[in-house]
């Protein structure tokens, strides 16, 4: 939904799809007013294989949390995951910041779209590019640079990617619902964001998500992402070897 404070989130997976509806009160308050859960069988080991099969799924889910919600659903955010999905820690040059005397907020919201726009292996696409630390004029380990002076300024990157083959058929299983993709999100790092706390990532925390298809992997370290997996093994071979 275009409406600024309400945010619709979908889990498209292997087994089933779940849709969550919410209003955001403040930069990190969300009032819960719907979820739903409809199994989906057209994936396979998180990749979509049959996008009709999938977007009936879709559209059942969104249909629950619009009749329990009574607000109409036009967009949503899409957690995307799958074996095809890999990242890479680098390091950009930013020559172009801090040119006004001091590096300011606009400058530093461009980072993630210009290192997302530079560098890419062919046959990939960005999904996230999440600064990890700044290094200003050869010191390190600089968090957030707002408001330092520097003639030389670095930033470490974790960039995560992923085929382009698989996301679009995620997207077009979206769209064939009757919903437009506000963008895509990477399952483990959502589910980071909703169950480890500020502490957990600076001591260091390794999330794995088991699905029924996939599992998921995110490591975090000194409050920053370090690492994100995924393996082609979930709940489905493990019910079957048992």
């Amino acid at each position: 939904m275009r409406d600024a404070r309400i945010v619709t989130g979908i889990d498209v997976g292997t087994t089933k799809v779940c849709t969550i509806m919410g209003r955001t009160s403040g930069p990190r308050d969300l009032e819960v007013l719907a979820h739903s859960l409809v199994p989906c069988e057209g994936l396979k080991k998180g990749n979509v294989e049959d996008i009709t099969a999938t977007a009936r799924a879709i559209r059942a889910s969104v249909d629950e949390i619009e009749r329990r919600a009574q607000i109409a659903v036009r967009s949503a955010y899409v957690g995307v995951t799958g074996a095809h999905v890999t990242f890479e820690n680098r390091v950009d040059t930013l020559d172009w910041v801090g040119k006004h005397g001091v590096i300011t907020a606009e400058e530093l919201t461009h980072v993630p779209e210009t290192v997302a726009s530079v560098g890419v292996a062919v046959g990939r696409e960005v999904i996230h590019a999440l600064p990890i630390t700044y290094r200003l004029d050869g010191r390190g380990g600089i968090r957030n640079p707002l408001g330092m002076h520097t003639d030389h300024l670095e930033v470490e990157t974790h960039v995560v990617t992923g085929a382009p083959s698989p996301i679009e058929q995620l997207a077009r299983a979206v769209e064939s619902s009757g919903l437009k993709v506000e963008g895509l999100v990477l399952e483990p790092l959502a589910s980071s964001e909703a169950v480890l706390t500020r502490e957990e990532k600076d001591q260091g925390a390794v999330l794995v998500d088991i699905g029924g298809g996939t599992t998921d992997v995110v490591v975090f370290r000194n409050g920053r992402i370090a690492y994100t997996g995924v393996i082609p093994v979930g709940g489905y071979q493990f019910t079957y070897d048992i």
